[in-house]
């Protein structure tokens, strides 16, 4: 038992252990499934549902998702087998250890502003790149923000987002769907984004953390949700 333990503190998955469910995605299609077994560089999982001939390729490139209280994670793998009955046994090779694409580091402020949002990259292909489209934030913190739309982005899709804080005062980022959940609003179904920013530069960030500071005394401490 002690060495099956020490086995798995070694496992470069964070809070991942047997039975946890995640998520096999594909370009075109996600797959819900569970993990059955865990070692540093494999990962053994039973999708939810059976399939008549088999869902993956050998050698395929998919993308992990999975999940805990503290944040929603990622990494990239390579199916090296399919097998068993309705084809649902799957060993999967890890090629990118897991980033945690959702941990907070401050507080989300709600505040309403304008926002111009540009599709860099739609992994699902939902949108085509270039696509553009407007907002209104429903927070903000200096590491991301969300709003409600219409447009059908999912997790990991990439954005080119610009604001203004002030007439003088703009901010460009790009920023990567984090998370995103259909709400109802109204009678009618909008989906909830959350976006986490990367690529911000240096007069942004000053800019964001200043404008913070003046709706919230407290930000820019070092408290984190």
């Amino acid at each position: 038992m002690k060495d099956m333990e020490e086995k798995r503190t070694k496992t470069p998955f964070h809070h991942l252990q047997v039975g946890s469910s995640l998520e096999v995605q594909q370009s075109d299609q996600l797959r819900e499934a569970s993990v059955t077994q865990i070692s540093e560089n494999e990962l053994f999982v039973q999708l939810s549902k059976p399939e008549v001939t088999s869902p993956f390729k050998n050698g395929e490139q998919v993308r992990i998702k999975y999940w805990d209280k503290q944040g929603i994670y990622f990494c990239n793998a390579e199916v090296a087998q399919v097998s068993g009955p309705g084809n649902q046994q799957v060993e999967l090779s890890i090629v990118t250890r897991p980033v945690a694409m959702q941990r907070r580091g401050s507080f989300r402020l709600p505040h309403k502003i304008e926002v111009r949002l540009e599709v860099v990259d739609a992994i699902h292909g939902g949108l085509p790149p270039g696509k553009l489209f407007q907002s209104e934030t429903l927070d903000i913190s200096r590491t991301g923000l969300s709003f409600e739309s219409d447009a059908p982005l999912k997790v990991m899709d990439e954005l080119k987002v610009s604001f203004y804080l002030t007439k003088e005062k703009k901010v460009d980022a790009f920023a990567t769907v984090v998370s995103s959940e259909k709400v109802q609003k109204k009678g009618k179904f909008v989906n909830s984004i959350g976006l986490e920013f990367h690529g911000l530069l240096t007069e942004s960030q000053t800019y964001l953390m200043e404008f913070l500071r003046e709706i919230n005394p407290t930000e820019g401490t070092d408290k984190t949700e």
